[in-house]
């Protein structure tokens, strides 16, 4: 319990000095206990305290990524797609599942650093040129299960290849081959087929044996 609750403050203190406090309360809340001070009730008690607060405020950062992923897609929006990436990094460290809608909708956000992030913090927080990519394979099969509820409809390619990048990231090249291959089998129509088919060709081949 204190090395979850240690990782979750060290990953909130981060993100708030690089964004400017918008994760403030969160390093509050996530203050470490000293459980060895505690009596057996009071452990217990401290425990159920803390893990309610954590489902309080993933739920809360999920509703604000939501709210913050439509604009912060837009080029000159630089202050929003900061907090949405400070949200994308801190809700993929925690791996929480609600959130991988969300994420999701913001998987081509890929931001400029340059002047953004000292060269200091830049190795903590820069996961990829495409930091959603990263949070959503971190979060595993409900990134799965979202991405195959929008590819269909999906008309974007780079967002198309982002989202087979996460389904081979969780599962691999082969799952990844049948699950596509089964919604092209069960595709309702001729442009959700289409979209299937090419992003079934948008997943990597096997390497080469040496």
């Amino acid at each position: 319990m204190k090395k979850v609750a240690m990782s979750v403050l060290c990953i909130c203190a981060v993100a708030t000095f690089a964004y400017g406090g918008l994760l403030d309360p969160v390093s509050r809340i996530f203050e470490v206990p000293h459980f060895s001070r505690l009596s057996s009730v009071g452990a217990a008690n401290k425990a159920v305290d803390l893990a309610g607060l954590q489902q309080g405020v993933r739920g809360q950062l999920a509703r604000q990524l939501g709210a913050l992923a439509p604009v912060a897609m837009r080029p000159q929006n630089q202050r929003q797609a900061r907090q949405a990436i400070s949200l994308i990094y801190l809700l993929g460290a925690m791996r929480v599942a609600r959130a991988a809608p969300a994420i999701l909708e913001a998987i081509a956000l890929a931001p400029r650093w340059h002047g953004l992030l000292g060269d200091g913090i830049q190795p903590i927080l820069l996961t990829g040129r495409y930091p959603a990519v990263s949070a959503l394979i971190s979060i595993g099969m409900p990134s799965v299960r979202a991405i195959l509820k929008v590819l269909p409809t999906e008309r974007s390619a780079l967002r198309r290849k982002l989202m087979v990048q996460v389904l081979v990231g969780v599962e691999g090249r082969a799952v990844t081959r049948f699950r596509l291959r089964r919604a092209i089998a069960n595709a309702e129509s001729a442009v959700a087929k289409a979209n299937l088919e090419a992003a079934l060709h948008d997943v990597p081949p096997p390497p080469h044996p040496h």
